[in-house]
């Protein structure tokens, strides 16, 4: 019975291992998300943390608690300037505060027909029209573990097609103009060929 009360000892302290290492379920890493792909900016959170969010005329505050037991935080950005593709005008701005207990997040976008956007101290990154990761901020954990949440953010773009369709049209006007030209040359009679 010895063997048998040694392995349920040896197994019993394996699981209390495992227990005790295992990562806090409620300790998850997300992404906060700032959608302003349409005229109304949207917030979509998978960290499951956020307490508050007001979003109104092109703009967004967040709130967000830390994860349980945080004893450390550390960002990545404080200001990022998000411009037009190509070096365009500012179209949105973040602005990030991290603390131990949680964080803010502003997403401010310009309005249409509103004023431009002054630029804030921070790097530039051009809009894709897709997903981009903006931040990130590294929560340490009193287990010594840590939980990297994401902060990212979609923005409209102007419709590519729009200016395929307008460079195509204004090729098709230099082709057929061309075409014209080279056959009224063909019809027109040469001055040494005349008949009598």
């Amino acid at each position: 019975m010895s063997n048998a009360s040694s392995i349920r000892t040896k197994a019993f302290s394996v699981l209390m291992a495992v227990w005790f290492l295992h990562p806090q379920t409620s300790a998850r890493a997300g992404t906060i998300t700032f959608d302003d792909v349409s005229d109304n900016v949207t917030v979509v959170d998978t960290t499951g943390r956020i307490t508050s969010s007001v979003c109104a005329n092109e703009q967004c505050f967040v709130s967000f608690s830390a994860p349980p037991n945080t004893v450390g935080v550390s960002g990545s950005l404080s200001a990022l300037n998000i411009r037009e593709p190509g070096l365009g005008t500012i179209s949105d701005v973040l602005l990030f505060a991290f603390v131990q207990s949680g964080g803010t997040i502003q997403f401010v976008s310009d309005v249409e027909g509103g004023p431009i956007l002054d630029p804030v101290p921070g790097p530039f990154i051009d809009e894709t029209g897709t997903v981009q990761d903006a931040a990130t901020v590294t929560w340490t954990l009193a287990n010594g573990s840590t939980v990297v949440d994401t902060i990212a953010f979609v923005s409209d773009i102007p419709e590519p097609a729009s200016a395929a369709l307008l460079c195509i049209g204004l090729i098709c006007l230099g082709l057929i103009c061309g075409t014209r030209a080279r056959f009224r040359l063909v019809l027109r009679p040469s001055s040494g060929l005349r008949s009598a």
